[in-house]
């Protein structure tokens, strides 16, 4: 899903609250929006005057009111649409686009005592088109996915879809992707989980409102279990740590993107593996070691080992050799 991008106006002209402190008292006599521009060739396809403005369906402009005379005594404001369904206006003075077609906008004193007229200003409101969708893929699974239409995601991966859409401003450029099979390939926004094995299934990508041919997008793919060959633990000698503390410890897996890379750990007091340490001094765990006692330059030998397939162990089956000495 994408976040559409508001155009904001600044008009140069002197704000609603007098930039003049002089005559502070002065009576207001009139307010009215101020100039706001607009490119030539979006006046002369909607006829705009000089007391209008145009803004896309879900863009937004800041206008801006100014008082005559500027220097007089400020009054607060109070805005509103004549048709919510076309135009909207928030307490900032803030215009949304909400549908095709005109309304016009008001700007009014709260303060009803000096009986001025209200500003108003003319809203014309148009959808704008996407013109052009860009796509882009993300997962462990593959490196590069923008073109292909069939590919394996493989289990418990996921793959993350980027859709860019231009012009930035295009008025419906929420994009929603869904499953033909949401139990072997979730779908969560523009996040694909692979959740069981099975397929092929199709991914399928459109605008929220109003779609046509040229934004869609469909994957085609399988879920299969990409078995782990592998699992590295680096070695990380005389650790000074104090006890019950932890540390990250870099646990790599091969393929990254296995499916299944849960392991046990196994500990020994000799690097032969001979004589399994009953309670060892350390624990390692989601890629942490923990220091669980008090011990000092104790030695301790770890082999990992992966639940799934038991015959995978770290650094092929040859332990890692942790020296835990106490912090002084």
């Amino acid at each position: 899903m994408m976040k559409k991008i508001a155009f904001i106006v600044v008009v140069a002209a002197c704000a609603f609250w007098a930039c003049d402190k002089e005559n502070p008292n002065t009576p207001i006599e009139k307010i009215e929006f101020g100039f706001i521009p607009e490119e030539q060739s979006v006046i002369e396809k909607y006829g705009i005057k000089e007391d209008g403005i145009f803004v896309g369906v879900n863009n937004s402009k800041v206008t801006n009111v100014n008082q005559f005379p500027v220097y007089a005594k400020r009054t607060d404001l109070k805005y509103s649409s004549e048709n919510e369904d076309i135009v909207k206006i928030n307490e900032l003075g803030i215009i949304t686009g909400v549908g095709k077609g005109e309304a016009f906008v008001y700007a009014e004193s709260t303060n009803s005592a000096l009986g001025l007229e209200k500003a108003k200003l003319k809203v014309y409101v148009d959808t704008i088109p996407v013109e052009k969708v860009t796509f882009s893929l993300k997962a462990s699974s593959f490196d590069d996915h923008v073109e292909l239409q069939k590919d394996t995601l493989f289990l418990n991966d996921t793959a993350v879809m980027s859709v860019v859409a231009e012009p930035l401003e295009a008025s419906f450029a929420d994009y929603v992707w869904e499953s033909s099979n949401p139990s072997v390939l979730e779908v969560n926004g523009n996040v694909v989980t692979a959740k069981t094995v099975g397929g092929p299934v199709t991914i399928s990508g459109n605008l929220k409102y109003k779609g046509t041919e040229s934004t869609k997008k469909e994957y085609t793919w399988v879920v299969e279990e990409a078995e782990l060959k592998g699992i590295t633990v680096k070695k990380v000698n005389k650790i000074k740590i104090l006890p019950l503390q932890s540390q990250p410890l870099m646990v790599t897996f091969d393929p990254q993107y296995a499916s299944y890379k849960d392991y046990t750990a196994e500990y020994f007091e000799d690097k032969e593996k001979t004589k399994v340490k009953v309670n060892p001094s350390i624990n390692i765990s989601n890629g942490n070691l923990f220091v669980t006692s008090n011990n000092n330059n104790e030695t301790t030998y770890v082999v990992l080992t992966s639940v799934r397939y038991p015959a995978v162990k770290s650094n092929s089956g040859e332990p890692a050799e942790f020296i835990i000495k106490r912090a002084e």
